[in-house]
């Protein structure tokens, strides 16, 4: 007779990471979460949960459901954390058929949503690097903007941890064990009905990755409708010499918003991040040394001008001061036009350039410091190379 496995040890590892993994997510989901503080893109907590059932699992008997939770607050939240569950053991019989399908698994899971973008290429013809998992076709919206011709699905990319045991005989013999997983996952959800108060979306997916488990080989006894292992062909706690595909999913998905209106600041935050990256290469502080400094210097002042200023310590170092004031007036001026207006036209793409606003003004302050803090060493390096020269020179002198 089959004696079924204990689970308890499984169940409370999973859920100790359930209740872990949120802290470190949450870690990189702040890190993405400049620009979003405004109160009208706050979710309530309970319209961040969704629920999932597979139903391919379902035709094959096996009851199931999963809870998705999203780690931030936003409507443009990309990551949660979910807790899935199946259970489908000795629920038909009270005797030892000659045919067995049990299975329980539990796993907790991460996920990173993102939104499909279009083709772009290199200068070179070749696609960059925005153009892995994006989609071929392109079209536009009613702004001139660029959109996939998908847009309205949302692809994910995940980790998982499962424990699980199993019990299958469709023949001559049977196998039962413990099985211990981790794996990636991926997939993508499509939007299928909504409703005045939430929607119900598609998610096609899959997860594959490493096993742990045990193997106990099994025959039935027809005569007395009990089992009897068989030691030959059953293993220890072993690794799975290959991977192993742990989900199939083509399930059903209840959240409080479609899919097709989750995660679209993907594609938006990309095209502010790259004018950011184009405002701060055009615009670096670190242009500014003692060695450009003094070039200046030279090109601008007269000779008498300029041997009064490097004779002079407060001079020479106001008058590198007055150089980076002038370059922060420029640029603060430019700030108020540093992002066209085609990306203020839509209110949550402008809280987004309000937050690259944000680091721009951060960014100019902290560039200023780095460069006055690196002309001062230059500074004190120079005059110390100056002090040693004068001082070997001296003690030349008086040897002679």
């Amino acid at each position: 007779m089959i004696i079924s496995p204990n689970k308890a040890i499984g169940v409370f590892l999973c859920v100790l990471f359930a209740v872990l993994c949120p802290f470190a997510a949450r870690a990189a989901a702040d890190s993405l979460h400049s620009g979003r503080g405004n109160d009208s893109y706050r979710v309530p907590l309970a319209d961040r949960f969704a629920v999932r059932t597979n139903a391919l699992e379902w035709l094959l008997t096996i009851p199931n459901a999963a809870v998705e939770f999203d780690l931030t607050g936003s409507e443009f939240n990309s990551m949660t954390i979910g807790l899935s569950a199946k259970y489908n053991w000795n629920t038909s019989h009270t005797y030892s058929p000659p045919a067995v399908f049990n299975l329980f698994d539990v796993r907790p899971e991460f996920r990173y949503y993102f939104r499909t973008r279009p083709v772009r290429h290199a200068g070179n013809g070749r696609q960059d690097l925005e153009s892995f998992l994006k989609d071929r076709k392109v079209r536009r919206d009613r702004h001139g903007n660029e959109i996939g011709v998908k847009s309205w699905r949302a692809h994910y990319v995940g980790a998982y941890l499962n424990y699980g045991t199993y019990a299958f005989k469709l023949g001559r013999k049977g196998y039962q064990g413990n099985a211990f997983g981790i794996g990636l996952s991926a997939g993508y959800a499509i939007p299928m009905y909504e409703y005045r108060n939430g929607a119900v979306d598609v998610e096609l997916g899959f997860s594959a990755g490493l096993q742990v488990c045990t193997r106990d080989l099994f025959v039935h006894n027809p005569n007395g409708y009990f089992y009897t292992k068989v030691e030959e062909g059953s293993k220890p706690l072993h690794l799975t010499p290959f991977p192993v595909v742990s989900d199939v999913r083509v399930a059903f998905v209840w959240r409080h918003k479609s899919i097709k209106d989750k995660v679209k600041e993907d594609a938006d935050r990309n095209r502010v991040k790259r004018h950011f990256n184009t405002i701060v290469g055009d615009y670096n502080y670190n242009d500014f040394t003692k060695a450009s400094y003094d070039e200046y210097l030279e090109n601008t002042k007269s000779g008498r001008e300029r041997r009064d200023i490097m004779a002079s310590d407060s001079l020479y170092r106001a008058g590198f001061e007055a150089r980076l004031d002038e370059q922060e007036a420029a640029l603060r001026s430019y700030l108020p036009n540093a992002f066209p207006g085609e990306f203020k036209s839509d209110s949550r793409v402008l809280q987004i350039v309000n937050g690259y606003e944000s680091q721009l003004e951060k960014l100019i302050i902290r560039r200023k410091k780095k460069a006055m803090a690196d002309f001062l060493s230059e500074w004190e390096k120079s005059k110390e190379a100056v002090h040693k020269t004068e001082k070997k020179r001296k003690e030349k002198e008086a040897e002679q």
